[in-house]
C-alpha cells in the first residue's frame, strides 16, 4: 500500500520523525518507508493511513478530541476512553493543523547564521573525535 511521504510533502515546514519501531539509521534517503513517518504535534501524532489518507491520534485530550470529532474532513476511526484516531485527506490538513499543532522545524534566518558563524559555529556538522589510547602524564614536581 502506498504511503504519504510526510517528508516530501511536509518536510520543509514540519518536524517529520518515525515511528519507534522503525529504525531510518542506516537507510538511504531515497528507501526510507513512508508508511513509517510521522509528524509530533503539540496535541497529537499524525501519520499516513494509505493511499491519500492522514491519520491524527490524540491521546488524554477531551476537548481536542471533540474538535477533531465535528470537523467535516475527519472521519472516526478508532475511538477509546482516554484516546481518539481520526483520518482525513491530506486536502484538509490545513484545518486539522490547526486544532493538533504540528511541530515547526527549527528555521535559522541568514542574520542569525552570520550572527552564529562570527561566534565560531560551524552550520556543517563536524565529525565526532576518535579516542585513542589514553595516556597519563606523570606531573612534575
Amino acid at each position: 500500500m502506498d504511503c504519504i511521504n510526510l517528508q516530501e510533502q511536509f518536510g520543509t515546514r514540519y518536524r517529520i520523525t518515525f515511528d519507534p519501531a522503525y529504525n531510518p539509521k542506516h537507510v538511504p534517503r531515497d528507501k526510507l518507508n513512508p508508511c513509517m513517518m510521522q509528524m509530533p504535534c503539540e496535541r497529537g501524532t499524525v501519520y499516513p493511513h494509505g493511499g491519500d489518507l492522514l491519520a491524527v491520534e490524540v491521546e488524554g485530550r477531551r476537548v481536542t478530541a471533540n474538535r477533531l470529532r465535528h470537523l467535516d474532513c475527519t472521519t472516526t476511526y478508532q475511538e477509546g476512553d482516554s484516546f481518539l484516531t481520526v483520518t482525513f485527506h491530506a486536502a484538509d490538513f490545513d484545518e486539522v493543523a490547526a486544532i493538533v499543532k504540528p511541530r515547526r522545524r527549527r528555521q535559522v534566518s541568514d542574520a542569525e547564521r552570520q550572527r552564529l558563524a562570527s561566534i565560531g559555529f560551524q552550520h556543517t556538522a563536524q565529525p565526532a573525535p576518535v579516542s585513542g589510547p589514553v595516556r597519563h602524564l606523570e606531573a612534575s614536581a
